[in-house]
């Protein structure tokens, strides 16, 4: 686990709504989901990065919205269905570990915890509730060829009022 600083990044997927995980509290159905659209999966040939397959909380101050998508970098016009978010450049804590696809089957109210507690146990202070961060993001990222799992939690400041 280490503090590196992440290049702006462009997230190509699909959101879904926090009622919508599967039994677990898991989002492999959003995976699947987003996995068989042909579209989808053609971006994988004008990609400029890796093949990787990912998964983006953006908390809220109450909530969060989960996307199931990939990191994107190239010249594709964005396919019917699918929507962008752009990832601003950042602090964060990344953390690499072996993985497959398994990882997207993980319920989030168990791998959220687990990742904040050990950053905290590395000594590296995140926000008690990162809605309140300027930027409330936790970047999952597999790379399918590699069998390697990517966990990125962003460092914002914390928004002491959030009415402003």
């Amino acid at each position: 686990m280490e503090q590196k600083k992440l290049e702006k990044q462009t997230f190509i997927g699909k959101p879904f709504l926090q009622i919508a995980p599967n039994d677990g509290n898991g989002y492999f159905a959003a995976y699947q989901e987003v996995e068989g659209i042909a579209e989808f999966t053609a971006l994988d040939d004008s990609n400029e990065l890796d093949k990787n397959r990912a998964g983006l909380v953006i908390f809220g101050p109450e909530t969060f919205m989960y996307w199931q998508g990939m990191l994107y970098k190239g010249k594709a016009e964005l396919p019917k269905g699918l929507m962008k978010y752009e990832l601003p450049e950042s602090n964060a804590v990344v953390d690499e570990k072996n993985g497959n696809e398994s990882i997207f089957q993980l319920p989030l109210n168990l791998t959220i915890p687990t990742l904040l507690a050990d950053i905290k146990k590395a000594g590296i202070s995140v926000p008690e509730n990162l809605g309140l961060s300027e930027k409330p993001y936790v970047l999952n990222v597999l790379y399918p060829d590699k069998q390697k799992h990517v966990a990125a939690v962003y460092l914002g400041d914390v928004i002491e009022d959030v009415n402003d």
